[in-house]
């Protein structure tokens, strides 16, 4: 079977191309001559375009690299604790400092 990237895009040029010939329909309308078949291979087109869209899953994305540095130093931050692996002292820790205050 082809590709199932291919078959998305197809999907997607389907649809572009049934999306253009309604419209083509309705300008042959408001100039007096109708002309059914651009209404009817348009929305064959669309339809065909939604089915290969549907039937193709997403392909995968690439992995973004862009913004690498931070997450490494967010991941470091993570894993030393909330305060950089640094005990930040309180009252309760350093009963002397109450005793000069």
């Amino acid at each position: 079977m082809a590709d199932d990237s291919v078959l998305g895009r197809v999907g997607t040029f389907l649809i572009l191309l049934g999306v253009l010939l309604i419209f083509l329909f309705v300008f042959s309308d408001l100039a007096g001559q109708v002309e059914l078949k651009y209404l009817f291979y348009g929305a064959g087109g669309v339809f065909l375009g939604f089915l290969l869209r549907w039937v193709s899953p997403r392909p995968e994305r690439p992995s973004s690299d862009r913004f690498r540095i931070l997450r490494a130093r967010k991941d470091k931050k993570s894993r030393r604790g909330l305060f950089g692996g640094h005990k930040h002292q309180t009252a309760d820790d350093a009963p002397e400092q109450r005793q000069r205050d």
